[in-house]
């Protein structure tokens, strides 16, 4: 049976309507899809409460208690870089729980698709902020499959993915088209279209987890 989604996300505004339009989704989507700087590196980000909370990948934030969160609050205004709080870390699932107080009531959240598990062969979106050199390739849209809904490695379940995920891709959201999150990229495979995201399942016991 499906578990119920924690309280404050049953509160958010209900579902927009299934669109297999690439553009029209990644308009929607992308201002919710902040990038993280560490002294380390880059990743991505995606926020899910109008409180200001993102989920990103524990390798991305690492050790640091406070990362930057670069977000752009208006399409007229320039990016600027705020303050995250690193709240929680899940380093076996992989997953980070940051506060970014700034962006309390300021961007429209993401929604958590409902905790069932998706089908090998669902097209699906990715969008995070990959590393090309120096350079970073902010907002990048890809498409693909999921190739396996299910697929275990080093004893850990994740979603496989067709679409192309690269360095900084990490802790960004897998979407459908209709925008509800299925998964987080976590980790690219040394082969050719294939990448690896955490499951919405383990994303919603995190977040059980921390009360949420």
């Amino acid at each position: 049976a499906a578990r119920a989604r924690p309280a404050e996300l049953k509160a958010l505004p209900p579902d927009p309507p299934p669109r297999e339009d690439a553009a029209a989704l990644f308009a929607l989507a992308a201002p919710a899809i902040p990038m993280i700087r560490t002294q380390d590196g880059i990743g991505s980000s995606f926020l899910i409460s109008a409180t200001g909370l993102l989920l990103t990948n524990h390798h991305v934030v690492g050790d640091e208690t406070e990362v930057g969160v670069v977000v752009r609050l208006s399409p007229k205004e320039a990016e600027r870089t705020l303050k995250g709080l690193v709240l929680a870390t899940d380093a076996h699932r992989d997953i980070a729980l940051v506060l970014v107080p700034e962006l309390q009531g300021k961007l429209a959240p993401l929604r958590l698709a409902p905790p069932v598990l998706p089908r090998t062969g669902e097209r699906v979106l990715a969008i995070g902020h990959p590393g090309m050199g120096a350079m970073v390739l902010t907002h990048t849209l890809t498409e693909g499959l999921i190739s396996n809904a299910a697929r275990r490695v080093a004893g850990q379940d994740y979603l496989q993915l067709s679409a192309a995920v690269n360095p900084g891709n990490s802790g960004g959201p897998v979407l459908r088209y209709n925008a509800q999150i299925i998964g987080m990229v976590t980790l690219k495979a040394e082969l050719e279209n294939v990448g690896f995201a955490v499951p919405l399942t383990d994303l919603y016991d995190f977040l059980t987890h921390e009360g949420i």
